[in-house]
């Protein structure tokens, strides 16, 4: 069964709700579990996700947004304590180049779908009626 998660801040119409499952029908799958967001709605969960899981990206990216003379070898020691670390590397990252940047960079490296599609990292992306929306499988 197809269920299709609209993100609260959407206004859900019968053509919407039916040109995203046509859309998903006839370009993804794989998944029974799709969210839709919207421009501001991906980005806040997108900063969201990275906020809650900061101690797992790669050490030098981290320790380049860091607080000055942080090493790769001081991230990878923090993250042994996986979750653990998040608060300390974000903290790190707060007094080096800032959660803003942090977040910025990681979205034009690797994009929101990689952060927001658990099946497989992709975004998709549909415009209707003017607004576009974005799609992830989950």
């Amino acid at each position: 069964m197809l269920t299709i998660n609209f993100n609260a801040g959407i206004e859900v119409t019968d053509e919407l709700e039916q040109a995203v499952e046509a859309y998903i029908n006839e370009n993804m799958g794989g998944t029974d579990w799709y969210d839709v967001h919207n421009e501001d709605s991906r980005m806040d969960a997108t900063r969201e996700y990275i906020e809650e899981n900061a101690w797992a990206f790669n050490a030098w990216f981290i320790a380049n947004h860091a607080s000055e003379g942080v090493t790769t070898d001081v991230i990878e020691i923090l993250q042994e304590k996986c979750e653990g670390a998040n608060e300390a590397i974000l903290q790190l990252i707060e007094g080096g180049s800032g959660l803003d940047e942090f977040v910025e960079n990681a979205v034009n490296f690797d994009g929101c779908g990689h952060f927001l599609s658990e099946y497989d990292g992709q975004e998709h992306e549909i415009e209707i009626d003017g607004e576009v929306y974005y799609i992830y499988a989950n």
